[in-house]
């Protein structure tokens, strides 16, 4: 069976890549670190069994040899680190946003359409909560604006409970529990004309 793209590098695992993998260790004598970055990818579940194969007794061997073929003082193991670094994702795009939570550019208290062109594209920037802003995804919605309200536009303007339903419909089949709106704030995409 061949591999996707940004799929778990665990044989039988067909969930997409959500970490790097790199180790840390200082060398014996000299308290040297090293960083050593892996070029394994796992999802969240694996991340315990490519823990164990970085520090497996055979890979630790191979490290070992490495270092000797350098003339460098072997690791202190009791040293040694895995640390687990989040890839940077995608945006997601929510195309099944309800037609009725799109707004007009014309920031709903103004019932005259906006008529000037829309320039940007919308994307919310939802956070986990509890993640101090630091586990978040972007959400591009079909919502656009023109200059003018750009500086002008909330995200509470947006986020209407139907538009809060689908986003947290969207990011639930995801795998992206618990998103915290409160904190949620808007991106701008410029809008590129077609050539």
């Amino acid at each position: 069976m061949s591999r996707r793209k940004h799929q778990c590098s665990f044989d039988g695992c067909d969930s997409e890549e959500e970490f790097e993998v790199r180790l840390t260790v200082h060398l014996e004598k000299t308290g040297t670190r090293l960083d050593c970055p892996s070029s394994l990818r796992m999802c969240a579940r694996h991340r315990e069994k490519a823990a164990e194969l970085i520090l497996s007794v055979e890979n630790r061997a191979n490290f070992m040899k490495v270092l000797a073929d350098q003339n460098l003082p072997p690791p202190d193991w009791r040293s040694a680190r895995v640390e687990f670094i989040p890839l940077p994702k995608e945006p997601l795009v929510i195309s099944n946003v309800p037609a009725k939570s799109i707004i007009q550019c014309d920031l709903g208290d103004n019932k005259a359409q906006c008529v000037m062109p829309a320039k940007y594209q919308i994307a919310f920037r939802v956070p986990r909560i509890a993640s101090n802003g630091k586990a978040f995804v972007d959400l591009v919605v079909s919502t656009v604006c023109c200059e003018k309200h750009r500086k002008l536009l909330k995200p509470e303007m947006l986020l209407t409970k139907e538009h809060r339903s689908a986003l947290l419909g969207a990011l639930m089949r995801q795998g992206f529990a618990l998103p915290d709106f409160n904190k949620t704030t808007l991106r701008f995409h410029e809008l590129k004309k077609e050539s």
